[in-house]
């Protein structure tokens, strides 16, 4: 028998009972077609996601995953502010950003919910160690992706889009 999603449960509870990541508020680039700026986006994606209201939500998105970061799961690290998105299709979402405290360069995961704030997705974006000067002005030649919580094709193309955007992602 596994203790895999036993210890997951234990440390999504630790994480979420945690105190809040403090930090200066960081406004956020809206997307061309965003709607009117929501409540949501004042706050950094680490504060957000240690709310009630996205508590639940943030657990489902790692539920049944293998071994997602621990840097992730103990907050570990540093955000940024949330971005209203819309898709071609209208939907809309919220996507930020957070990176390991210690490596940002290498260690990153977007997450983006729906408007509704019921469902979550992540991008996790790992970009190996040592690759030198190429490897820091190219990540997206040598970064790996993993995917969580099962996004749809228009969720993922949603996330990419806002992945593109960042002039550090070439």
């Amino acid at each position: 028998m596994s203790c895999r999603p036993l210890i997951l449960s234990l440390l999504l509870s630790l994480a979420c009972a945690s105190s809040s990541f403090a930090g200066d508020k960081e406004k956020s680039e809206k997307a061309e077609k965003a709607p009117a700026v929501s409540s949501t986006e004042s706050m950094k994606l680490l504060d957000l996601v240690q709310t009630k209201d996205y508590k639940a939500v943030w657990a489902s998105i790692f539920k049944g995953e293998y071994s997602p970061p621990l840097w992730v799961l103990h907050y570990d690290a540093e955000s940024t502010g949330m971005t209203e998105v819309t898709a071609a299709d209208g939907k809309t979402f919220s996507i930020g950003s957070m990176c390991k405290a210690s490596d940002c360069a290498n260690d990153r995961l977007l997450v983006a919910f729906s408007a509704d704030h019921k469902k979550g997705w992540a991008l996790e974006i790992t970009v190996p160690t040592g690759l030198g000067a190429d490897g820091v002005a190219h990540p997206k030649k040598y970064a790996s992706l993993r995917w969580y919580n099962q996004p749809d094709p228009a969720t993922k193309k949603v996330i990419m889009s806002y992945l593109e955007k960042d002039p550090g992602w070439k």
